[in-house]
């Protein structure tokens, strides 16, 4: 059962979760509260400042707008 999930918070604990969620099958959204940041890890698709070495699927959306994150998630 997939399920849309959103993730406050894009340190190593959020992304790996993200990444982990994302691995089972869910849809996933992650937030960065720093927009320059969000973009970054949006660009890069990898956390380098948290968790290097770790991709981040395309298909995780990544936001610096919380509203985003909240109003499309079913779970946080």
């Amino acid at each position: 059962m997939s399920c849309r999930i959103g993730i406050l918070g894009a340190g190593g604990w959020g992304t790996a979760l993200a990444v982990l969620l994302h691995g089972n099958g869910h849809q996933v959204a992650l937030w960065e509260f720093r927009k320059d940041a969000a973009e970054k890890l949006r660009a890069l698709r990898e956390n380098v400042d948290f968790l290097p070495g770790v991709a981040v699927p395309p298909e995780i959306e990544i936001d610096y707008r919380i509203q985003n994150i909240v109003e499309s998630a079913k779970l946080f």
